[in-house]
């Protein structure tokens, strides 16, 4: 009976493409034995919207199951012969599976309103071996899990003039000061929710998820501008670096070691943050941005890997190579790459390891790489997707230090 059922909640992760429905967790009254589950136990449909002849329609698409479990602690990917929680994993490569998407009417990333209803088509047996009869009546989601974005602290910043900035802060418990990654999104995750910007990619993500933490802890700031803001106005601009200072203040961070990435409209605000603040960071990873060549001199120090796709259709290639020719002219060797953004991520981290290894021996702290025509995945100008995932890169950046 469904009111055995005391919590339906959805599981979500951010993927490569943004944030989809992975699976979820069913918290029953007593403890169910996991053998007398079945892929065709339950049946779970959700809610989406459809475009026809300019009218929006919803339809009812169910998810595939592709495996069913039980435990007792609720945690996904543990495997117990029975336990209350049930846990349900959904194929993540079907469209259905998205909780993100770009609105190309609007320019923005948005979210859907997640609407998910749950059946039960078969008995279930309990371990005291009472019979939990099938239900032919649905139940809705109660709740929602965001793996690794939940761990990220959602505050708000007000400056002494009464300017905000929303954020977000992922903080590893610490004795000791710990590298800060601030990190800048694109212009479609501008708003004033607090989700999206982590929502639809890695670009925050990546560096909190538990395997990144165990190899370089590291808090992670993610501010969010405002619709029509952009991080290279002054203000905007000026909202971050006195945020920064705040987390600085109220937490173990290591001053030489904050390292400055972002995507996009990001990837122009950490051009414009390191080159007004050349003391700042220890290193950077601007992605399809474009800096102020005219002060190329200000980074010339800087370790700087900045990454682009030949055919980005958003942001012109030229914006990132005449910066990078910029530093060069100011007698910084620079190690150029290009290759395949569709490569596994073995294929991709061997490529930047060759770079990486080039740069070492030319003793050069600029890389640029730059992503063969046709190959990013999804779309051109998202040339973040294997940049993010590729740990050659990761490990690259807390390699450096300032001063």
């Amino acid at each position: 009976m469904v009111q055995d059922i005391v919590q339906f909640t959805l599981i979500t992760e951010v993927k490569p493409k943004g944030e989809k429905v992975i699976g979820a967790l069913l918290e029953f009254l007593k403890d169910i034995k996991s053998n007398s589950l079945t892929l065709d136990t339950f049946s779970v449909k959700t809610k989406l919207p459809k475009i026809q002849e300019g009218q929006k329609e919803y339809v009812y698409v169910e998810r595939t199951i592709k495996e069913v479990y039980t435990n007792f602690k609720g945690e996904m990917d543990i495997y117990e012969d029975a336990g209350r929680f049930v846990l349900l994993k959904f194929d993540e490569e079907e469209n259905s599976a998205r909780a993100t998407y770009y609105d190309s009417i609007t320019n923005y990333s948005e979210r859907f309103e997640l609407h998910y209803t749950l059946q039960q088509n078969k008995d279930i047996t309990y371990l005291d071996e009472a019979i939990l009869e099938a239900d032919s009546l649905p139940i809705v989601h109660t709740k929602e899990n965001h793996l690794i974005l939940d761990d990220f602290q959602k505050n708000l910043f007000r400056d002494n003039n009464g300017k905000t900035l929303p954020y977000r802060l992922y903080a590893p418990p610490t004795q000791k000061p710990l590298p800060l990654v601030l990190f800048l999104h694109g212009a479609g995750e501008r708003g004033d929710d607090n989700f999206t910007h982590l929502a639809s990619n890695r670009g925050a993500i990546c560096w909190a998820d538990s395997e990144q933490q165990a190899k370089h802890p590291a808090f992670v700031l993610a501010p969010q501008a405002d619709y029509n803001e952009w991080w290279t106005d002054d203000i905007c601009c000026g909202l971050v670096l006195h945020l920064l200072e705040e987390v600085q203040t109220n937490y173990f961070i290591d001053p030489n070691r904050i390292y400055i990435t972002g995507l996009s409209m990001g990837g122009y605000g950490t051009w414009k943050i390191i080159q007004d603040n050349p003391e700042l960071a220890a290193a950077a990873i601007p992605i399809c941005g474009f800096g102020d060549v005219e002060l190329a001199n200000q980074v010339k120090h800087l370790p700087i890997w900045t990454f682009h796709s030949i055919d980005d259709p958003t942001v012109p290639i030229e914006g990132t190579t005449k910066m990078v020719q910029a530093i060069e002219d100011c007698g910084i060797p620079v190690i150029y790459g290009e290759y395949s953004a569709s490569l596994t991520n073995e294929e991709n981290k061997e490529q930047a390891g060759t770079m990486l290894e080039k740069a070492t021996r030319n003793e050069s702290r600029i890389l640029y790489t730059r992503y063969k025509e046709g190959t990013t995945p999804f779309h051109p100008h998202f040339s973040w997707i294997p940049t993010f995932e590729n740990k050659v890169v990761m490990d690259w950046l807390f390699q450096q230090k300032r001063n």
